[in-house]
């Protein structure tokens, strides 16, 4: 039997959550969609026929046949709500990031724990079969040992910063800009490529002060990890073109380029021993250029979420790791507002 979904957030987050769920018919169904905003809510309403429409996200909480709640809502109100859920029994797929405070996200894995139901971060990234790809490879030793490592997302927001009821654009909302709304994405992507980053310096900044927000617009940041790479992780909401996101990793016997943007992603460069030895090579994967990484990722994501609940295992992405990519965020931002190179579990 289907698992019920409720899906609290019916903005783009929500749209594409409830368009994933209906890909998977015999894992999950969409029973109900909150949101507060009546347009939004009639917007993905007219998609989901068959789900009941409200404005109050208790009204889902409190029916005992949903089974799982999609929280696709501003960061700020991502913990009150997946506790709420919790203490309702139903099992939580929530979006990034986790929290705005570690503090919040403690609260969120704990009540998990104690209702004894799955906690999943939608890290969408994360499902991207390139990254997959790129996770094989480097852990087969095809590039040596990563020691470089550069990665970049960017696009447009402005038109959501200079929105004055957008809360994008609202620091106690969103809990910063740029760096954790998309910066967000690529240090998950980095701590599960290449592992835990232990140092960061470099800022987030308001390059656009005519967009009249107080969130960050542009960031620019310098890793180390604690395996001895070092690395760039760059975030703009102000790109006059479409979205993007791109990764390279240098290691000691090769390099790996990932762009989302091409119909093949990934190419690859090794010097061990084989038919492509010295040569760049393009690794074949599943892949759909901007847009279409979003629907591809997001349904897989979605699978994975309800695969896991039928099974009662834990999920890829874990409360715990969404936690761990939200800290290096927030010491991100320790390093732009006092200028210092941040050392985490360090004085």
């Amino acid at each position: 039997m289907a698992f019920k979904a409720g899906i609290i957030g019916a903005g783009n987050a929500g749209n594409w959550h409830a368009n994933s769920v209906k890909k998977i018919p015999e894992l999950a169904e969409v029973a109900a969609i909150a949101d507060l905003d009546d347009k939004c809510l009639k917007r993905v309403g007219r998609k989901n026929p068959g789900a009941d429409l409200c404005t109050d996200y208790h009204d889902i909480l409190k029916r005992p046949d949903i089974d799982c709640i999609h929280i696709c809502l501003p960061h700020h109100l991502h913990a009150k709500i997946c506790v709420e859920a919790f203490e309702a029994g139903k099992h939580v797929l929530c979006e990034k990031p986790i929290a705005n405070t570690l503090e919040e996200a403690d609260a969120m894995i704990a009540a998990g724990r104690k209702a004894g139901k799955i906690l999943m971060i939608a890290e969408n990234q994360l499902f991207l079969p390139a990254h997959r790809k790129m996770k094989e490879l480097i852990d087969a030793g095809v590039i040596g040992l990563p020691k470089l490592v550069r990665t970049y997302e960017g696009g447009s927001e402005v038109n959501n910063m200079s929105d004055p009821t957008c809360w994008k654009g609202k620091v106690e909302e969103s809990g910063g800009g740029a760096w954790i709304d998309s910066g967000i994405h690529r240090v998950g992507v980095v701590l599960y490529l290449i592992g835990d980053i232990d140092s960061i310096s470099g800022r987030a900044a308001r390059c656009m002060p005519e967009m009249n927000c107080t969130a960050d617009d542009n960031c620019s940041f310098s890793v180390g990890f604690e395996k001895g790479a070092i690395g760039s992780i760059d975030c703009s909401f102000t790109v006059a073109s479409e979205w993007n996101n791109t990764i390279e990793i240098y290691g000691t016997k090769g390099t790996i380029l990932e762009d989302h943007n091409r119909e093949q992603p990934l190419k690859l460069f090794s010097t061990l021993p084989g038919p492509d030895q010295g040569k760049w090579v393009c690794p074949e994967v599943e892949h759909r250029p901007y847009p279409g990484y979003y629907p591809l990722t997001f349904e897989l994501e979605v699978k994975h979420f309800y695969e896991c609940v039928s099974e009662g295992r834990e999920p890829f992405v874990t409360g715990e790791f969404g936690k761990k990519a939200l800290e290096v965020i927030l010491l991100g931002y320790e390093a732009s507002e006092t200028g210092r190179t941040i050392y985490r579990n360090k004085n």
